[in-house]
């Protein structure tokens, strides 16, 4: 059964075959922008928040919409290839060249079991206790103020007694 009919079969409707571009997509940011980190596709405008332009990188490739609520993961690997093919065998496959590179088609509730093969990245989460230790350990590091600060404290005596500061001569 081909991805096209499958999806009718699920939704109950049929997708246009012309203007893709049209058709609304998974919005990655949405439905996985919590847990993990959302690209741009290379050709994205700056600051734009369309669907289609969302990515995930991954170790293996990335994972991009394809239409409807389907996803496509572009794999680049020989060995990555064959084992997601494995694994998965429901999934289109598109575009398998020679060079290792695939493109798989799936639906996006399977996302959950692919991401354990290509390791999507994953937003980074600090806990309070975590947070608390870096602040421990920055704070040698911090500027001191001003007010506090020794230094500051002695180039104003030495402006106020005259020997710092810049002194402009009477002629």
């Amino acid at each position: 059964m081909s991805l096209d009919a499958a999806y009718e079969e699920r939704t109950g409707h049929r997708e246009p075959a012309h203007e893709p571009w049209v058709r609304p997509c998974v919005n990655l940011k949405v439905r996985f922008g919590d847990k993990y980190h959302i690209g741009f596709d290379m050709v994205a405008r700056k600051g734009t928040n369309d669907p289609w332009m969302f990515t995930i990188p991954c170790k293996y490739g990335e994972v991009y919409p394809q239409g409807g609520e389907r996803l496509a993961f572009h794999c680049r690997g020989t060995i990555m290839r064959g084992t997601i093919k494995r694994k998965f065998p429901n999934f289109e496959v598109r575009n398998w060249t020679d060079d290792g590179e695939a493109i798989l088609v799936f639906f996006s509730d399977q996302f959950g079991d692919l991401a354990k093969v290509i390791k999507p990245k994953r937003k980074r989460r600090l806990s309070e206790e975590e947070k608390q230790r870096l602040a421990k350990v920055g704070l040698k590091s911090r500027f001191a103020t001003a007010i506090n600060d020794s230094h500051s404290v002695k180039v104003e005596r030495l402006s106020q007694s005259g020997i710092g500061g810049r002194e402009r001569s009477k002629k």
